[in-house]
């Protein structure tokens, strides 16, 4: 997904989840100070999750 001049990649992996961030040249973004949240809607359900930085360009959460 693009975010104004950047770009985002979301992987599901079981219970977790990975945003990884890039610029427009699609270079990894540092996610030092960067918080998000992402609102997964499933089987009637509504659930946010906190995404928190953890490695070079990536933001991770975890869900029930």
């Amino acid at each position: 997904m693009d975010i104004g001049s950047s770009h985002a990649e979301l992987v599901a992996e079981g219970n977790t989840l990975r945003l990884f961030l890039f610029d427009g040249a699609d270079q990894p973004m540092p996610t030092a100070g960067v918080a998000a949240q992402a609102v997964i809607l499933a089987a009637g359900r509504q659930a946010t999750i906190a995404l928190v930085p953890t490695g070079a360009n990536v933001l991770v959460g975890t869900g029930d």
